[in-house]
């Protein structure tokens, strides 16, 4: 599963928590898409403050140093390739996690539940 955060981060980003609701249960319709198309857009799945909340953790990520740029091809196969005529973005990768003192490790907890609980709706 891909997430794409745009993010501008020139800013210094402000420590920040977030409690919120988990996303509500997928209707059977989008699950029916996404078994026939592999995909689904379910426009405002994740809560608003949670998506911004995203979107801080993210840069805040990235100033702490911990963004690498952004590769096309894929290095494992040994076609990973920097190429900036084609893609300029940096990238964080959450799984594994970064470390618990950068950024808002409870807004990438609420994430992580919410990609679980979507885990276990499209296992039922």
């Amino acid at each position: 599963m891909s997430w794409l955060l745009a993010c501008s981060c020139t800013a210094a980003v402000k420590a920040f928590s977030i409690k919120m609701d988990l996303p509500t249960t997928l209707a059977p319709g989008v699950i029916a898409t996404m078994s026939s198309r592999g995909y689904a857009i379910v426009p405002n799945w994740l809560p608003a403050p949670l998506v911004h909340a995203i979107r801080q953790d993210a840069c805040a990520l990235e100033l702490e140093g911990l963004a690498r740029t952004a590769e096309i091809g894929n290095r494992k196969n040994g076609v990973g390739r920097y190429d900036k005529d084609v893609r300029h973005s940096s990238l964080c990768p959450l799984i594994p996690p970064p470390r618990p003192s950068a950024g808002s490790i409870d807004t990438r907890m609420l994430l992580y539940a919410a990609m679980h609980k979507l885990c276990d709706e499209l296992n039922e």
